[in-house]
């Protein structure tokens, strides 16, 4: 899930894009052709409506996870959302410092959300006190440390990935013990999310080397962290009984 982190830097694009006169936003004048992608619509049309599908996929998936907490099908791992929402909220005010406009309102988006399912796993999750999760805590710490007292862009995004894949520890870890206390269809819905994510990074940003690197590994990371949670929490010799590993 979290796809919107990433979908909102890509609108952020496409909104201050320079328009051509009597050219609508969102529009680009390629050669002195408009770039057609399908049925008439440019290329940044449909990277718009593919961004804003992800983006509907995203907010199902939140919306879902926080319907499966409330009628006790899913019980959230503490750490892994405690960790998550800082994190979030840190996103949005690094997009206000760049300036951001329309990326922002999506970001406080996703944090809300991130922060509505941390309040309710403070109160229906599990864990949280063990030494794994406080080990991860501490990688988060240091993480966000890193990332903010850096200068190389790269680094400080290598360092925020550290940060928030120690988030995501807590819940893997879960996963793996306690599979069915969690439901699989909001994560599947967060991976969709991510894999339209990254249909919308241009091919030639893949072959950049480190100048591509921040544009498609985020969206690459969020898939890897569904994708795995998907497939912990469909392994075929999961635990018949939903245990939660203890705190």
């Amino acid at each position: 899930m979290r796809t919107l982190i990433f979908l909102g830097e890509i609108v952020w694009q496409l909104d201050r894009a320079p328009a051509s006169p009597g050219v609508s936003m969102g529009r680009r004048i390629v050669g002195g052709h408009r770039k057609h992608g399908v049925g008439g619509m440019t290329a940044p049309d449909l990277m718009m409506a593919v961004a804003l599908a992800a983006a509907a996929l995203e907010l199902g998936a939140n919306g879902l996870y926080l319907r499966h907490v409330c009628l006790g099908h899913t019980v959230p791992t503490r750490m892994t959302w405690l960790i998550w929402t800082p994190l979030a909220w840190m996103g949005v005010m690094a997009s206000i410092e760049a300036g951001a406009t329309l990326t922002v309102i999506k970001l406080v988006m996703s944090a809300t959300g991130t922060t509505a399912i941390m309040l309710l796993a403070l109160r229906y999750g599990s864990g949280g006190l063990s030494r794994s999760d406080q080990a991860c805590l501490g990688i988060t710490v240091a993480g966000v440390c890193l990332w903010q007292a850096l200068d190389d862009p790269v680094l400080g995004i290598v360092f925020f990935l550290i940060a928030d894949a120690a988030g995501a520890v807590p819940s893997l870890r879960d996963a793996w013990h306690a599979p069915r206390k969690e439901r699989v269809l909001p994560w599947l819905l967060g991976l969709f999310s991510c894999l339209l994510a990254l249909s919308v990074v241009e091919l030639d940003r893949w072959g950049q080397g480190w100048a591509g690197f921040g544009i498609w590994v985020i969206p690459f990371y969020l898939a890897l962290v569904n994708g795995s949670m998907v497939l912990l929490l469909c392994r075929p010799d999961r635990p018949a009984v939903a245990a939660v590993p203890a705190s």
